[in-house]
């Protein structure tokens, strides 16, 4: 019981204060900025499509990170547990082409038939979850209320390493040569375009030097390995 106080308290902070107001949402793209966390798709990432984290979360992944993130001391135990539970949640939500948000208005018990019709077991550790998730949620969105983390930590968690000052310039150049790209065409889809494809396009658009196609080859790769780790959930 104390454990699941803990998590209630928790959650409870997180929406309370490290929200910030919907207008808030809106800053100038860069990698030194924010990403907000969006509940319909349970990730950090349903951001503007011209940012190059675009759709690269998943809430499996993004909910252990903000755990991680504001948590003192969380034990490898809770870690595994939320992660469980959301892969568990993320799979039927791709399987029956509905949003994370979808499941999240269920009840527990009709959860617990959906579960049962997918050959899954719904333990009562895993209600009591999904009912502390859910109440948080509809807390923060009545409050229009959102957490937020920086993309840079966002990254830095989602590999287990941080990102070199290197990187992080290859990043930023990719997002400043994206942004420019835009002007005058459609978005481009990062998840089914391969990295000599992007460098192709960039330089038919602009004068690259070696060095600028090499850093570009570096932040094309590192938004590609995001989406990677999506398929192995």
């Amino acid at each position: 019981m104390k454990k699941y106080l803990t998590l209630g308290l928790f959650l409870i902070a997180l929406f309370t204060l490290f929200g910030c107001a919907a207008g808030d949402r809106f800053e100038e793209t860069t990698i030194q900025g924010s990403l907000y966390f969006d509940g319909n798709t349970m990730t950090f990432t349903h951001s503007d499509p011209e940012d190059i984290l675009y759709h690269t979360g998943n809430p499996a992944d993004d909910f252990v990170i903000l755990y991680k993130l504001l948590e003192d001391n969380p034990t490898e135990a809770d870690l595994i547990r939320y992660q469980d539970f959301m892969e568990k949640l993320y799979t039927i939500s791709l399987s029956d082409s509905i949003t994370m948000r979808t499941l999240f208005i269920k009840t527990s018990s009709e959860l617990k038939t959906l579960f049962e019709s997918k050959g899954l077991t719904l333990t009562l550790n895993e209600i009591v979850l999904f009912n502390s998730i859910k109440t948080q949620i509809e807390s923060f969105e009545s409050k229009g209320t959102s957490p937020r983390i920086g993309k840079i930590s966002y990254i830095n968690q989602r590999r287990g390493i941080d990102l070199t000052q290197d990187e992080i310039n290859a990043l930023e150049l990719m997002q400043d040569y994206y942004l420019s790209y835009l002007r005058g065409n459609a978005p481009l889809d990062f998840k089914a375009l391969n990295v000599d494809d992007f460098i192709t396009l960039m330089t038919n658009q602009f004068t690259l030097d070696e060095a600028r196609t090499n850093q570009l080859r570096v932040a094309y790769d590192i938004i590609q390995n995001l989406y990677i780790a999506n398929q192995d959930l």
